[in-house]
């Protein structure tokens, strides 16, 4: 097994005290009190659930019925100083 480079570990090292500088700041902004759960009506708690039902079908169906992209290289060659296209 190779040693890391210095690249490598000074990647590590960036990353490491990113870690340990950002866990308190970031810690303390999202926390917050609890918030108290919403009571909903039965028919509105039913709804809800259709409708969550309802997107996701929705959602299935159009991964389901999706073609896969087709992809055809229209112009090979380079650009030349000019911005014409050469073969």
């Amino acid at each position: 097994m190779e040693s890391p480079d210095f690249q490598q570990l000074t990647l590590i090292r960036f990353v490491i005290e990113f870690r340990r500088l950002s866990v308190g700041r970031f810690m303390k902004l999202s926390q917050r009190p609890p918030r108290t759960p919403s009571i909903l009506s039965d028919s509105i708690h039913h709804q809800l659930n259709l409708y969550a039902v309802a997107a996701t079908a929705a959602g299935i169906r159009m991964l389901a019925v999706a073609q896969p992209a087709e992809v055809k290289i229209v112009a090979a060659g380079r650009v030349s100083e000019r911005g014409r296209v050469s073969a």
